[in-house]
C-alpha cells in the first residue's frame, strides 16, 4: 500500500432474512483510529481506541481481523 491514508473505514456486514446489518467496524471517525462492535438488540456495545496507531496500521488490521474471525463477530452479533 502507498501514499498515506487519511480516513477509513471496514465494515463487517451480514445479511439477515434479506437486509444487511453492519456488525461492527473499523473507521477514523472522530479523528482517531477505533473499532465499534454492535449487536443487534442492542447496538454499539463496544468502542475500543487505537491512540498509538496510525490510520494505515489500523486499516490492516481491521482487514486481517474480520478475515481471521468473521465468523466469531457475527456470532456475537446475533447474540447481543
Amino acid at each position: 500500500m502507498q501514499g498515506d491514508v487519511t480516513t477509513f473505514c471496514v465494515m463487517l456486514l451480514v445479511q439477515i432474512e434479506g437486509r444487511t446489518h453492519c456488525v461492527a467496524r473499523y473507521d477514523s471517525a472522530h479523528g482517531t483510529p477505533h473499532q465499534d462492535i454492535l449487536g443487534i438488540k442492542k447496538g454499539l456495545l463496544e468502542k475500543e481506541w487505537f491512540f498509538e496507531s496510525s490510520n494505515r496500521e489500523v486499516l490492516q488490521y481491521a482487514i486481517s481481523d474480520f478475515k481471521s474471525h468473521a465468523d466469531d463477530y457475527i456470532r456475537f452479533y446475533r447474540a447481543n
